[in-house]
């Protein structure tokens, strides 16, 4: 299988509560969650209440260093309770704490930029 992922995955242990602001009768509504690894990109993680492929939550996740990062991800994909969504509304300075990191944490391994 083709590797489509464009950053590198980093695994974290954390719970969030994803709150739903597409206008499907669902907006406002919150889902907790546990995220399992995250990138630049995106991040995967489990949910046991069904979400909307290709809906948008708004979110904010506490990182490795402890500090929080505002975004807005798009489900968009399943596997059983495990979801899969890309960050479409992170700011810049926030994407940067996590490709510090993963600098830090993963040093001489590839990464496609």
């Amino acid at each position: 299988m083709e590797e489509k992922r464009r950053s590198k995955r980093m695994d974290i242990d954390v719970k969030i509560s994803l709150r739903a602001i597409e206008g499907d009768g669902t907006a406002g509504r919150s889902y907790e969650v546990e995220v399992m690894n995250i990138s630049r990109g995106g991040m995967a993680f489990k949910c046991l209440e069904e979400l909307s492929i290709k809906g948008f939550y708004d979110t904010q996740i506490t990182i490795w260093t402890k500090e929080r990062i505002n975004t807005v991800i798009q489900v968009l994909h399943k596997d059983g309770d495990v979801y899969g969504g890309k960050f479409v509304g992170m700011a810049a300075p926030d994407q940067f704490k996590i490709e510090v990191y993963e600098l830090f944490n993963y040093p001489g391994e590839e990464q496609n930029k």
